[in-house]
């Protein structure tokens, strides 16, 4: 009816364990393997973690292990050699795996090939969270590696949850994952809608995050109603990943990657990389804004926006601050079927350079013409060789507009080529050019 601790030398296979309410399973002293067991409530209320207490001795999850039904899952706060591997976490509702202040080295968390996902079967029955979906497929904490990554790859799969990963201030490396259909429930928290949902807090040194990496390492998402959002001091490379099929969401969003060492008074700059990712089907593919101090890089991505003329598509946009520390270079993109393909609103120097933005699309809404890219509001932009090519020639001129700078100061547009439009070019409201 109470906790379990276990304190010694332990190997498990094949084992049911059932919990009371509230109780922990706690690890104690010794190596401990859990083979092919199950983890679950004696009642219709959840059970609390399975706690990995500090020791020099590992532990082992392997082999189809069933967590269920929990409260947070499995949780090491200790930094003690973990391998979580191949096991199956099923409505866990806080999370199902929490790593915090992780001091180890990173060889020494695996965290591979897992499935962390929802079973609504269970879900009208387990109180305290009748009706609810589980909020977080993974936490990790204030796991600062100072040029390492605590490594989540190798297969996990996350499945019908309010968020896959949340990091707050940790260093990580998320590879070869699959996110399907994350962001549906009942959370009202716009940050609990989210794949990958990053925010750093540190006010030294920027946090570091890699997404996927390189070809071999991409992580894909389907469905999922917001692919990736990072947020506040963190330094980011987003690469190679594939996001499909959800109309309404954003595939990846940088805000306020604002670097400050508040110490020192110092300023420290946040680099942002988002490059040779894959977008189908998202109303809006890349966003970034209000990222003071930062230097974003957003290039050689494919972004495929829904065809229907009702979907006010976005293939780039951006909301600066019109700040000289704030910079957005946009290039050799491909962006298809939107309304708008690059949109750079408050900027201030941002280059806009080989872009390919081709079948624009007309709006069906009659006051919204379709830009190629629209340059609002910000100085010395630069629109440079890119293409822009509209699917017929509207007979409203107004319709669609291959390049539209408006209310900008000392904008330089050179040697674009812009095709089967209403418009080719469009400075308005004393625009300076």
């Amino acid at each position: 009816n109470g906790d379990i601790v276990l304190n010694g030398d332990f190997t498990f296979e094949k084992c049911t364990f059932k919990l009371a309410p509230y109780a922990s399973l706690i690890l104690d002293n010794d190596r401990k393997l859990f083979d092919n067991n199950i983890f679950i409530n004696c009642r219709d209320t959840v059970w609390k973690e399975i706690n990995i207490l500090p020791c020099s001795s590992n532990v082992i999850f392997t082999n189809k292990n069933k967590i269920m039904q929990s409260i947070n899952g499995i949780v090491n706060e200790s930094s003690r050699e973990t391998t979580i591997f191949g096991n199956v976490f099923t409505n866990n509702y806080e999370q199902s795996i929490y790593i915090s202040n992780w001091q180890n080295s990173s060889s020494n968390l695996t965290i591979a090939s897992n499935v962390i996902s929802f079973d609504n079967n269970f879900n009208n029955t387990i109180y305290p969270y009748i009706g609810e979906r589980p909020k977080l497929g993974m936490l990790l904490m204030n796991n600062n590696l100072n040029g390492s990554y605590l490594n989540i790859g190798y297969g996990n799969s996350f499945l019908d949850l309010g968020n896959g990963i949340y990091s707050i201030s940790s260093d990580v490396n998320i590879f070869n994952n699959t996110f399907e259909n994350i962001g549906f429930n009942s959370i009202s928290d716009p940050t609990a809608k989210v794949a990958i949902y990053a925010i750093g807090y540190s006010t030294d040194e920027p946090n570091e995050i890699i997404i996927g990496g390189d070809s071999q390492n991409s992580n894909t998402f389907d469905d999922c109603l917001n692919g990736i959002y990072i947020t506040h001091n963190y330094n980011c490379l987003i690469s190679y990943n594939t996001f499909s099929d959800k109309t309404n969401g954003v595939a990846i969003k940088l805000a306020h990657l604002n670097g400050y060492n508040l110490e020192s008074a110092l300023t420290l700059p946040n680099l942002a990389i988002v490059e040779r990712n894959n977008i189908n089907n998202y109303t809006y593919g890349i966003h970034a804004g209000t990222n003071a101090y930062a230097n974003i890089e957003i290039k050689n991505n494919t972004i495929n926006c829904t065809t229907a003329l009702s979907d006010l598509s976005r293939g780039i946009f951006i909301n600066g601050l019109k700040i000289k520390f704030e910079k957005y270079t946009i290039t050799n993109n491909n962006i298809n079927n939107a309304v708008i393909g690059v949109y750079a609103n408050n900027t201030y120097g941002a280059l806009i350079n080989g872009n390919n933005i081709l079948s624009l699309k007309q709006s069906d809404i009659t006051s919204y013409p379709s830009r190629g890219i629209h340059v609002l509001g910000s100085d010395r932009a630069v629109i440079k060789d890119n293409k822009v090519v509209g699917i017929i020639v509207p007979i409203d001129e107004h319709k669609t507009i291959g390049v539209h700078i408006e209310n900008s100061t000392r904008s330089d547009v050179l040697c674009n080529e812009l095709r089967a439009l209403g418009s080719c070019f469009r400075g308005t409201q004393n625009c300076t050019d």
